[in-house]
């Protein structure tokens, strides 16, 4: 799976690395509150940063997730 060949596999690749970045935040930062609701309210929040910084450093970099270009013979 790459995951800049198409914008389905780019969004799954987000979604796992926001995953992880929430496992590393402590859960008890927030008080004493329920757990659950707040684990995703805060994946929520990291999954919202992370596919803004993805999709700014992709438009600024020219990225293209067109999956007739990467199939094209004169790609590369």
């Amino acid at each position: 799976m790459k995951p800049f060949k198409n914008m389905g596999n780019f969004i799954v690749l987000l979604v796992f690395i926001s995953l992880l970045l929430t496992a590393l935040i402590p859960q008890n930062i927030f008080g004493k509150t329920t757990q659950g609701v707040m684990g995703l309210v805060t994946f929520l929040f990291v999954l919202k940063s992370v596919m803004g910084i993805a999709l700014y450093y992709c438009f600024w970099q020219g990225k293209n997730f067109n999956e007739d270009i990467w199939l094209s013979k004169y790609y590369n």
